[in-house]
Formats: structure tokens, sequence, C-alpha cells
């Protein structure tokens, strides 16, 4: 089974690993970068490729993303993949995790 990649913000890795760990508990493999990459990896390739071959993306949304260049690369590939990949049931998760708010996020699928 192809793994969920999840997109986000260094400062969301707590938020991330809690997520991934339901997932996970769920019986869904999940690809991130935070624990997938290692140093020296060139990251854009190896990025691009689990995107491509995710079975679905979830991007975090957070105050730490709203200005990451990382992140926006990432969900403007994932979209660019979701056109090309509709039919196999590939979609774009976002999710929210902003400042006064228990951590829990609303997902919405971009269509």
């Amino acid at each position: 089974m192809n793994p969920v990649f999840i997109s986000h913000a260094t400062a969301d890795d707590l938020f991330v690993a809690e997520l991934r760990r339901a997932l996970e508990g769920l019986g869904l493999p999940v690809w991130a970068d935070s624990r997938e990459l290692r140093g020296g990896a060139r990251l854009e390739p190896e990025i691009k490729a689990a995107i491509e071959t995710a079975r679905q993306v979830i991007a975090v949304l957070s105050k730490d993303t709203v200005n990451s260049p990382c992140v926006s690369k990432e969900i403007k590939h994932a979209l660019k993949v979701e056109r090309a990949r509709k039919a196999d049931g590939y979609r774009g998760h976002f999710t929210g995790r902003w400042p006064g708010t228990d951590g829990v996020g609303t997902n919405f699928v971009i269509q």
C-alpha cells in the first residue's frame, strides 16, 4: 500500500508525529520528511517522488507554513499530481493547526 504523504513545516513536527501515529494506528503507512529524510539527502527530488507515489497528501497548515517556500512547493506539486491522478482517488487534504485551538485539525478536500 502506498503511503500517505504529510507536508508540514519543521515547527509542526510534534503535531505531525501525533498525526502520523494516529494514521499508522489505522493501518495507513505514512511518509513524512521529518522521519524519512536524513542529512545529505537530495531533498527536492525525494520529496517530489514521494508525493507522486503517495496514495494521498495531507498538508498541515499552521502559522509556520504560511511563509514556507518548501511547503508551498509541495502543495503546488501535489495539486499538479492530483489533476493527473484524480481518477485513481488521489486527493490533497489540508489540516489546520492554529494557535489557541486544541490541536485538532479540520480536514477538507480540495477538488
